[in-house]
């Protein structure tokens, strides 16, 4: 039977592939009773790792707690909508997700989960806590983490990806001050080139290995010198990557109105689904190459098993889903475990470091690639075309009709394959002539 055990920064691990902290949604998940036996089901469908997600720490939200307090106000506010995107003709994009204001809730909130957890999960399924802090207030965030750690965290992970921060309408100007309120939270902290401070300060102040999220809206090249600033800094990890900002489409036969159910206004939202999966890998590869002294944490897009295989063998030693959770739910979990142990059963790997990190020695420059030019072009399969002539509609101008079969003019043909982008019958491949 194969090992599916990893060590992540120092740290044991059942399996690689686990589920990602969720934004409070519902008041449900301010119960940290009934938060934890979510969790527990997360971990009984084969997770390795367990988070504590939005643990909220600041000296300002405590003052906002103890005055929501005194006048007894609710200390939450479930102030979030999800919906699902999704293109006719094309499938699901994922979903986007507006957030109301920070959840001071969980000043109170994640310190009791965490403790919860320590004593009822399994000795080998360690707990990352996902420290959201204090904008550049780098006692604070140094403050947060030992909290968390005495608590019992076994990793701590500094989310710099919230993209709840980018939403607000200071944004800008923090961006242009690169100055951050001291309740701020979220991706500014990286984009305000505050990482690797914040890093240090927390580094100094724990003995548990630490880790930094990043967000999608930091890309390459610049993802790779924020990696090596955050682990000169004394980062272990890098988890990679959070959700992105956007909209959600207007209503067109509404007068622009929001698509949002009940809702008269238009948030920018956090986008997240299948469509991140190709940044992540991005993120992956260019950590993976140019920095791999630190682990890799692969969430955003993964889906399905096989995406879960793919970061792998990119590089990452552990893998997690969260919009993959809301659309396909907790037995994603379960069956990508199973989907793991079969295929390095059948592929005859031993232990996922066998694996990890394999198609890294395909990463080339284009201008190192063999394009094989005047070998490869299309071939259509007669049986499949139904003679649609829609190939004939887009930018191949190799592709003609005969007889009601599509053809494809050698001469004009470089192999590119958009016409396989096109044909809604799948009746072409690209063929090499050695």
């Amino acid at each position: 039977m194969s090992d599916m055990s990893i060590t992540f920064a120092g740290v044991k691990m059942r399996t690689p592939i686990g589920v990602q902290p969720t934004a409070p949604l519902a008041p449900w998940m301010f119960d940290p009773e009934r938060y934890a036996d979510w969790l527990l089901k997360s971990v009984e469908a084969g997770a390795g790792y367990v988070y504590v997600p939005a643990c909220f720490y600041s000296a300002e939200l405590q003052k906002d707690l103890e005055e929501m307090k005194r006048r007894k106000a609710p200390i939450y506010f479930p102030g979030q909508r999800l919906m699902k995107m999704e293109t006719p003709g094309f499938g699901v994009d994922g979903a986007i997700l507006i957030f109301g204001r920070p959840v001071v809730a969980w000043i109170e909130g994640a310190p009791k989960l965490l403790s919860i957890l320590k004593k009822r999960l399994p000795e080998d399924i360690p707990v990352i806590a996902n420290l959201i802090g204090p904008g550049e207030d780098c006692d604070g965030w140094a403050e947060g983490g030992k909290k968390f750690e005495d608590i019992g965290a076994d990793l701590i992970e500094l989310n710099f990806s919230s993209p709840g921060g980018l939403m607000m309408k200071w944004t800008l100007q923090a961006y242009e001050e690169r100055k951050l309120p001291p309740t701020y939270v979220g991706a500014l902290v990286e984009l305000c080139d505050k990482a690797a401070m914040i890093t240090e300060a927390v580094a100094k102040a724990v003995k548990v290995p630490i880790g930094v999220k990043w967000s999608p809206e930091s890309g390459f090249p610049r993802i790779v010198f924020l990696t090596k600033q955050v682990r000169d800094a004394g980062a272990k990890f890098i988890t990679s990557l959070n959700m992105a900002t956007g909209f959600a489409p207007p209503d067109i036969y509404n007068g622009g109105r929001p698509t949002w159910p009940y809702l008269e206004t238009q948030p920018a939202g956090g986008i997240s689904g299948n469509w991140l999966r190709h940044i992540l890998y991005k993120h992956v590869v260019n950590i993976a190459r140019f920095v791999p002294e630190v682990d890799i944490m692969a969430t955003g897009g993964l889906v399905c098993p096989e995406h879960f295989i793919e970061a792998i063998m990119f590089g990452a030693k552990a893998t997690g889903t969260c919009s993959g959770i809301y659309f396909k739910g907790l037995p994603l979990i379960r069956k990508s475990v199973g989907f793991l142990t079969k295929y390095m059963n059948d592929q005859g790997y031993d232990n996922v470091e066998q694996f990890r990190g394999l198609a890294l020695q395909y990463i080339k420059y284009p201008e190192e690639v063999d394009w094989k030019i005047g070998k490869v072009f299309v071939e259509v399969d007669p049986v499949k075309c139904d003679g649609c002539a829609l190939c004939t509609q887009t930018l191949c101008d190799a592709s003609y009709i005969e007889n009601g079969v599509a053809k494809v003019r050698r001469k004009d043909c470089g192999g590119c394959g958009i016409c396989l982008l096109t044909c809604p019958q799948g009746a072409r491949k690209i063929v090499c002539e050695e």
